[in-house]
């Protein structure tokens, strides 16, 4: 049944895939307008460190405006250092296993990860991998379930990867649900890449949902994204409360014989 509800769906149509060139107008708009006014509109960060993976065909470029907004309001953003994310290539998940060790060793506290589109599936995989390594998981447009031949760059993704992953031509793949690691899903309805519905977290699915305006591309640089990334990192994370400062016990007064 879920299957075939999600082979219902179908794939954005090329003229919401040509659409996505409104990112460019997305990143100018942020630059130009919005980033001074969000970072000192949202809480200060408490320095937690967040990694950043980026989307299929994207490298660290893609994601510098994610990453700066998230120094300048208060935490240690840290970019995914595997170049182009090319896809699942053999290595880049324990590369990935790696750096989030790394990052948690060196902070000497679980990492959140912030995963855009393709970066949101691994970042899922490592939570279900090492979740007593990763404080929380964000998404940012990441497909949750469904047909991965129903995104637009499904032609690509297949003639690249198809050689280390032959369950690919029959259309299967297998989409990780992390349930010890508080997650949210961040996506657009205006998406041209991924139908929104993927999205969505399936009912009895660990997370919860916002729905933004924007294009796929663009959710890098998205005003509407960051207010909600400043807000929401601003907050304690479900289910982990903050550490509390061990009060003190007073000095017990020493009486002295006269």
């Amino acid at each position: 049944m879920k299957k075939a509800l999600a082979a219902a769906i179908a794939r954005p149509t090329l003229l919401a895939t040509l659409g996505e060139a409104r990112c460019v107008a997305e990143l100018s708009r942020y630059l130009a307008v919005s980033e001074r006014r969000l970072v000192a509109d949202a809480p200060h960060g408490d320095g937690r460190p967040i990694l950043v993976i980026p989307g299929f065909l994207c490298s660290d470029l893609s994601t510098w405006a994610l990453r700066r907004f998230l120094r300048k309001v208060g935490y240690r953003s840290f970019a995914w250092k595997q170049g182009v994310n090319w896809g699942p290539k053999p290595g880049v998940r324990t590369r990935l296993l790696h750096r989030v060790h790394e990052l948690s060793e060196r902070c000497g506290q679980p990492v959140t990860i912030i995963g855009w589109s393709l970066g949101g599936f691994y970042a899922r995989e490592l939570a279900c991998i090492r979740p007593d390594l990763i404080r929380e998981i964000i998404t940012l447009g990441s497909p949750l379930h469904g047909t991965p031949q129903s995104t637009a760059v499904w032609n690509a993704f297949l003639w690249l990867n198809r050689k280390h992953m032959p369950q690919l031509s029959w259309g299967e793949l297998q989409f990780p649900v992390p349930y010890e690691v508080p997650c949210l899903s961040i996506f657009s309805k205006g998406d041209g890449i991924v139908p929104w519905e993927f999205c969505v977290p399936r009912r009895g699915h660990c997370g919860a949902r916002i729905e933004v305006r924007g294009s796929h591309i663009g959710l890098v640089a998205n005003g509407e994204v960051m207010r909600i990334l400043g807000q929401h990192l601003g907050q304690p994370a479900p289910g982990r409360p903050p550490r509390l400062a061990a009060r003190r016990r007073p000095r017990r007064s020493k009486t002295v014989a006269a």
